[in-house]
């Protein structure tokens, strides 16, 4: 699987991609081997301006799929999956036996008092899933890739904007 990523705005920047990859069980594909799937909104009031924080979870045994920010009077920095106490950035190059369980996403608020809002897309895995890792380091104005591919005997389930995931 591969993904062309869009310019960073940071000089010198880590693009990560992540790939949720999942046991392909009876060749069908990898989404048919997530049940049930939930939104999970978290939301909170910035009441200065700066960077703010907000982190939403899936339940416990869910993997998160994907996430996203409401838009306002603010610059989304970052927007990404988290692992337990654990973000994105922090897992090294390559193939890791961890599922995402939430997301998170920072933001320099303008106006403040702000409104903010998280959603992250929750499944439960029918069976085991695997998180694959790929970073490129990212000037500004440049366009950077990375890829990366699940292992064998996975599926890719999910991308999303910075990360990938697959599942068994």
């Amino acid at each position: 699987m591969h993904d062309r990523c869009s310019s960073l705005r940071r000089a010198c920047a880590r693009f990560l991609a992540g790939l949720l990859c999942a046991a392909a069980l009876g060749g069908g594909p990898a989404w048919a081997q997530l049940a049930d799937v939930q939104i999970v909104v978290t939301s909170r009031t910035a009441t200065t301006t700066g960077y703010n924080e907000i982190a939403a979870r899936c339940p416990a045994g869910w993997v998160a799929l994907s996430g996203g920010v409401e838009t306002g009077t603010w610059t989304v920095t970052t927007l990404a999956p988290t692992f337990g106490t654990t973000a994105l950035f922090q897992l090294a190059n390559g193939t890791q036996n961890v599922a995402p369980d939430g997301w998170y996403a920072s933001v320099d608020v303008l106006e403040a008092p702000s409104s903010l809002a998280l959603a992250v897309v929750c499944a439960r895995p029918a069976g085991q899933v695997r998180t694959v890792v790929a970073s490129a380091r990212a000037a500004y104005g440049n366009d950077t890739t990375a890829t990366a591919q699940c292992p064998a005997g996975f599926r890719a389930a999910t991308r999303s904007a910075a990360t990938w995931w697959c599942s068994a």
